[in-house]
């Protein structure tokens, strides 16, 4: 059996190879093998994507966000996670509220639900061959308001000066 690794001569099999040595992105693998009579089998090839490169994960709010600084956000800002891997692709991107359970993203989400206060979202990317993103954080303060409907009992007073101005 021989093989060739995009397109350089043939190499007699002789023990397993790594493509160690290559540069990432899309290599092909060409090999054949022949019988003791010399009958040389159609060639074959496998394509494939060597990716050590991990993706990376970017976040944004319904409200501006600024890396590095204690953003204020309300319970209705939406947080939007998007992923990029240019060689296998992304997999799975994931977050976290301070030190609650991960979840798995699958679109935009809010604070709706938790404490007024400061909270951690820790987020993060894994691409199509397992390379995982180191996890990434920002910080932000949750303020809610809590308003009450009702009729007010309170008297209105308003003043007018006498005076007609529109005219």
């Amino acid at each position: 059996m021989e093989y060739s690794i995009d397109g350089a001569p043939f190499v007699v099999f002789s023990e397993p190879f790594t493509l160690a040595v290559y540069a990432e992105g899309r290599h092909t693998i060409a090999y054949r093998s022949t019988d003791n009579l010399g009958n040389m089998e159609t060639l074959k090839q496998l394509s494939l994507i060597l990716d050590e490169s991990m993706p990376t994960t970017t976040i944004e709010g319904s409200d501006p966000l600024v890396q590095g600084v204690v953003n204020t956000v309300s319970p209705v800002t939406a947080f939007t996670l998007t992923a990029a891997d240019a060689l296998s692709g992304v997999k799975e991107i994931w977050y976290r509220f301070d030190e609650d359970q991960w979840q798995l993203y699958n679109g935009p989400f809010t604070l709706a639900g938790l404490k007024a206060g400061s909270h951690t979202i820790t987020y993060g990317a894994v691409d199509n061959v397992e390379n995982a993103e180191p996890q990434q954080t920002i910080t932000v303060r949750l303020v809610s308001f809590e308003t009450q409907k009702g009729i007010a009992t309170d008297p209105v007073v308003l003043f007018f000066s006498g005076k007609d101005h529109d005219r």
